[in-house]
């Protein structure tokens, strides 16, 4: 986490001598401190669709993706299970043709 402090000042002068009246300060401080990118509270409360990626070099993104609706679709299968059953089955036939 990277945080920067501006800071300003002034001072003034009484010595007749001096040409200044006044001197002038500004700066701009930056510091850099480790802080973790997320809390597990924050995984845990994401809602249906929404996840964290590391894309872009590691940069830290929310994305969401659009939940898939097979109302409108119909090659989208009826379940979770209907998909497992279906990769199960398609394994077991390349057992079975396996010489």
């Amino acid at each position: 986490m990277v945080s920067t402090i501006v800071s300003s000042s002034v001072s003034d002068t009484n010595d007749p001598g001096d040409f200044a009246d006044f001197a002038s300060r500004n700066e701009d401080r930056i510091t850099t401190e480790s802080a973790p990118m997320l809390a597990p509270s924050d995984l845990v409360q994401l809602p249906k669709g929404q996840a964290f990626a590391l894309i872009h070099g590691g940069q830290l993104h929310k994305i969401r993706m659009p939940l898939p609706d097979a109302s409108h679709d119909p090659l989208m299968p009826v379940s979770l299970e209907a998909i497992g059953g279906e990769v199960r089955g398609r394994m077991e036939g390349r057992a079975n043709s396996a010489p």
